[in-house]
C-alpha cells in the first residue's frame, strides 16, 4: 500500500487562494486603464509612459521585498503590499486628469502590486507540502487566471471614464477586503527559524548556482513569450476587425485552469522537465497561431494553446525556483525571479512594438516565435547537465 499523500487543501491554503483573487481583481481593473487615460486627453506615447511607471517602479523594490519576505515575514510584507494595492485604486478612482493623484497611484500600485506578485507565490510555497510544490502552486495560481476571463466580458462594454472612477475604488475596496483572509494565516515556524542576516556576496553566490541557472533561462523565455502574447494578441485580433478582439482570453483562462484542476499532479508524477518541456513549445505553436490568425476560432486556438503552457510552466518554473533555493533565502530567491519576470517583459513590449511597427504584426509574432524556440533549447541544454535526481514516488 503506497503512503497516504500530506495533506494539500489545508485552511491556510484556502485563505490564500480567497485573498489571492481578490487581490487579482485588481490587476483585471486596470485594463481598462488606458481606456480612462485616452478620455483624459493622453497620447499613446504617454498612455505608454503611465503604464509602465509601476513595473518600473516594482522592478526597482524587488531587492528591498526579497529582504522583507525573509527578515520580517511573509505574512506581514504581504499586508503592507495590500495596504499599498488597494489605497492605488481608491486614490485612482479620484483622479480625473492627468495629475499628482494618478501618478502616485501607479507608485503605490507598482510597490503593492510587486510584494504581491512575489510574496504570495513565496508564502503558498511554505505552505504545500514540498513532495506536492508543483501541485499546490498550480492550483494556487487558478486565483490568479480566473479574473482573466473578464477581459472579454469588460471589453465588451464601452466605459466612460465616469463608469470607470466608480469600478477602481470598489477593486480597491475588495482588495482590502482580503486583509481579512490573509491576517489569520501565520507564517511557516521552519521558515521564521531561517530567519538569518546573509551578505550581499552570500545572496548573490545563491542566485547564481549553476542549478539556477537554467532556471533564469526558462523564466526569460517564457516571461518574453507571455508579453508578447499579452500585449500584441488583441491588436492582432482587432487588426482583423473581430467583433470582440478580446476573444482569445476565454481559451487562455480555460486553458489555464482546466490543466491545473485536471492535471496538477503530471508533473510530479512523470518529472517537472517533462511538462515544462512541451509546455513552452506550446506557447511558441501559440504565437505562431496568432501570427497567422484571420478568425475567431484562430485566435481561440492560440489563447487555448497559450494558456495549456501557462498552465503548466508558470508553476514548474516557480517550484524550481524554491526547490533549488535554500530556505533562508527563499524570499530573496522569489523577488528575484519575479524581477526578472518584470524586467523581461518592461524589456520586450517597446522591442516588439518598434518591430510590429516596421515589419507587421505577423512577423512580430513569427520572430517572437523563433527567440522563444532558442530560448527553449537553451535551456534544455542547460538543463540536460544537472545532477539527475529521482522522480517523485
Amino acid at each position: 500500500m503506497s503512503p497516504e499523500k500530506p495533506k494539500l487543501l489545508t485552511r491556510d491554503f484556502v485563505f490564500l487562494v480567497v485573498a489571492h483573487f481578490l487581490g487579482a481583481l485588481a490587476w483585471t481593473t486596470l485594463l481598462l486603464l488606458p481606456v480612462s487615460l485616452e478620455e483624459m486627453g493622453a497620447n499613446r506615447r504617454t498612455i505608454g509612459w503611465i503604464i509602465s511607471l509601476s513595473p518600473l517602479i516594482g522592478i526597482c523594490a524587488q531587492p528591498a521585498i526579497g529582504w522583507a519576505l525573509d527578515h520580517v515575514g511573509r505574512k506581514w510584507s504581504l499586508v503592507l503590499g495590500t495596504l499599498f494595492t488597494g489605497s492605488s485604486l481608491i486614490l485612482l478612482g479620484q483622479a480625473d486628469h492627468l495629475g499628482p493623484a494618478l501618478w502616485t497611484s501607479r507608485v503605490l500600485f507598482g510597490i503593492g502590486g510587486a510584494i504581491a506578485f512575489t510574496g504570495f507565490f513565496a508564502f503558498i510555497a511554505d505552505k504545500v507540502p514540498p513532495s506536492r510544490r508543483v501541485e499546490g502552486i498550480a492550483l494556487f495560481g487558478i486565483s490568479g487566471l480566473l479574473p482573466l476571463a473578464l477581459n472579454p466580458i469588460i471589453g465588451s462594454y464601452g466605459l466612460t471614464t465616469q463608469d470607470l472612477q466608480t469600478i477602481y475604488p470598489v477593486a480597491g475596496i475588495l482588495v482590502l477586503c482580503s486583509l481579512f483572509f490573509l491576517l489569520p494565516v501565520p507564517d511557516e515556524q521552519d521558515v521564521v527559524e531561517a530567519r538569518q542576516p546573509h551578505s550581499l556576496r552570500q545572496r548573490w553566490d545563491a542566485l547564481t548556482q549553476p542549478r539556477l541557472r537554467p532556471v533564469w533561462i526558462a523564466v526569460v523565455t517564457f516571461s518574453g513569450m507571455t508579453a508578447v502574447f499579452m500585449t500584441f494578441s488583441t491588436v492582432a485580433a482587432k487588426a482583423q476587425n473581430l467583433e470582440n478582439p478580446a476573444i482569445a482570453w476565454f481559451t487562455y483562462a480555460g486553458g489555464s485552469v482546466l490543466v491545473r484542476l485536471f492535471g496538477a499532479r503530471l508533473p510530479e508524477r512523470v518529472g517537472p522537465n517533462r511538462i515544462l518541456f512541451p509546455a513552452l513549445l506550446s506557447y511558441v505553436l501559440s504565437l505562431m497561431v496568432t501570427g497567422f490568425a484571420t478568425s475567431t476560432s484562430h485566435f481561440l486556438l492560440a489563447g487555448l494553446l497559450a494558456g495549456f503552457g501557462h498552465g503548466y510552466a508558470f508553476p514548474v518554473i516557480t517550484a524550481a525556483v524554491v526547490d533549488r533555493t535554500n530556505i533562508a533565502l527563499r524570499g530573496t530567491a522569489m523577488a528575484s525571479c519575479m524581477g526578472l519576470w518584470q524586467l523581461t517583459g518592461l524589456g520586450t513590449r517597446p522591442l516588439f512594438g518598434w518591430l510590429g511597427d516596421v515589419e507587421g504584426l505577423r512577423w512580430l509574432f513569427l520572430i517572437a516565435a523563433m527567440v522563444g524556440l532558442a530560448g527553449v533549447t537553451l535551456w534544455a541544454a542547460l538543463e540536460r547537465r544537472q545532477p539527475k535526481e529521482p522522480l517523485p514516488s
